[in-house]
Formats: structure tokens, C-alpha cells, sequence
């Protein structure tokens, strides 16, 4: 499991994450193989197929939601054991000309207010060596459907794969 960059009390306030305008946004998590199983005995299966989440119609909110966001608490139901991009997020893997980026994304008001600052440079150094490293790399390679082409990300820092 990652390390979560974010705060917990700063995530729960901000309601901006696991809220998607369109039913099929480019923002959707999308599962490693190796978690769709562990994912399907989860709340929401029906939420679940081809290693992606797909969301729900939001009943008070414009848009569409995680299935296993909890909108009341605004809180994860399956925190635990949430697919690695959940983990990742505020950070992406970003493609960009058949290379791979970490990338993160600019919306974010935790990385705003935590821009400049040693904290956050040196969590991206370690989320960087983590995602380099060989047993990383590979399951990354296994699972080319987590890297997308995000519009409007920063690229941070270019990865040791090409797509």
C-alpha cells in the first residue's frame, strides 16, 4: 500500500475527489489485475468488470460518483483495500508521446497548499524510486490500462518504461 500524501481530515472536507462529470471519464480508477478479485467481494460488485470501476449517477450532486464513496461522511468504503490509482491519487501515471510520467494533477488544493515545500518533494522522490523499482515496473507493464492521457496534469517526472 502507498503511503497517503493527502491528510485525511483535508480529504474528507475537499468533496472533489471520486466525483466524475461524465460516465466515462478518463478519471476513473481502473484496477491491477491482481485487485479486480479481492475488489469483487467487496460492497458495489455490479460497479466492477473489465478491471475498471465504473461509477453511479449521483442522487443530490451533478454527475457521477465512485460506487464506493460513501457521500454522507465523504469517505471510501473500501479504503483498505482501494485499487493502487486511488492510492496514487493526487499523483497519476501519465502518457504522453510513448512515454510514461508521473504526473500530478493541478486540482488538487492539498499539493496547491503543500507546493514548494520539502514534505512534498521529498514524498515524490520516494512515490518515484517506489514506482521504478523492478517489482513496481512490472506490475505496472502487466496492467498498461492504469496509464492514461490525463488533460491538464503537470508531469513530474518521466518514468523508466515506454508504452
Amino acid at each position: 500500500m502507498i503511503k497517503q500524501f493527502t491528510c485525511e481530515a483535508f480529504c474528507l472536507e475537499c468533496r472533489g475527489c471520486c466525483r466524475f462529470s461524465q460516465e466515462d471519464s478518463v478519471w476513473l480508477p481502473y484496477l491491477l489485475k491482481e485487485e479486480e478479485g479481492a475488489l469483487l467481494k467487496a460492497k458495489g460488485v455490479g460497479s466492477i468488470s473489465y478491471q475498471k470501476i465504473y461509477p453511479v449517477r449521483s442522487k443530490n450532486e451533478d454527475g457521477f460518483l465512485c460506487p464506493f464513496l460513501g457521500v454522507s461522511r465523504n469517505k471510501c468504503g473500501i479504503y483498505l483495500q482501494r485499487p493502487f490509482e486511488c492510492q496514487l491519487y493526487p499523483f497519476l501515471l501519465n502518457s504522453s508521446q510513448g512515454r510514461v510520467y508521473l504526473a500530478q494533477d493541478p486540482h488538487c488544493p492539498y499539493l496547491k497548499e503543500k507546493e514548494g515545500s520539502n514534505e512534498l518533494k521529498e514524498y515524490i522522490d520516494c512515490l518515484i524510486a517506489f514506482i521504478n523499482s523492478p517489482a513496481q515496473l512490472k506490475i505496472i507493464q502487466n496492467n498498461l490500462k492504469i496509464i492514461h492521457e490525463y488533460p491538464g496534469v503537470e508531469n513530474i517526472a518521466k518514468l523508466d518504461m515506454v508504452i
